[in-house]
């Protein structure tokens, strides 16, 4: 047999895939079936449109001196904005950081007034106890003078009785 004989027959070879019938296929050629995802085939879109993209951009900023003016003054637009954004965020903490300094010292003084407030409400009561202290020293006082009138008088009055007694001892 010759070598187009054999080619030619193992073309017409029944395939086992497909149920025995007969198809007629290349014996140098390998058919591959392509697993790809819808996925992949946009990741494969988007790559070679950036690709495109990219290529397009070089071309034209080696050619046209404008564009490459203009694509300086925007990075260096974006280069002003993240330092904007920075200075942004260092503003926001040091904010913050206050704030809380603001609240701890808003805190510190509630405290020391409420410490303040306490002094003189004790220094009243104090005040106020020692004013008791005066009044009931002066009503002690008080009642110490009219003891001592009544000792009196009743001194008197039992000095008066006895010589009374004797009075009427003596007329009797």
């Amino acid at each position: 047999m010759k070598l187009t004989q054999l080619a030619r027959r193992q073309a017409s070879l029944p395939c086992p895939r497909r149920g025995g019938e007969v198809f007629l296929r290349a014996p140098a050629r390998v058919i591959m079936r392509a697993n790809v995802t819808e996925k992949d085939a946009e990741q494969a879109a988007a790559d070679s449109v950036e690709t495109g993209l990219a290529q397009i951009t070089k071309q034209i900023l080696q050619t046209d001196p404008e564009a490459r003016e203009s694509l300086r003054r925007y990075e260096e637009a974006v280069v002003r904005l993240e330092k904007a954004k920075a200075a942004s965020e260092e503003l926001d903490r040091m904010f913050a950081e206050a704030s809380r300094g603001a609240a701890a010292s808003d805190q510190q003084d509630e405290q020391t007034e409420r410490q303040k407030a306490n002094e003189r409400l004790a220094e009243a009561e104090v005040a106020a106890a020692e004013r008791l202290v005066a009044a009931a020293e002066l009503e002690f006082e008080t009642a110490r003078r009219q003891q001592q009138q009544w000792a009196a008088a009743a001194g008197k009055g039992a000095e008066r009785l006895e010589s009374l007694k004797a009075a009427a001892v003596a007329a009797g």
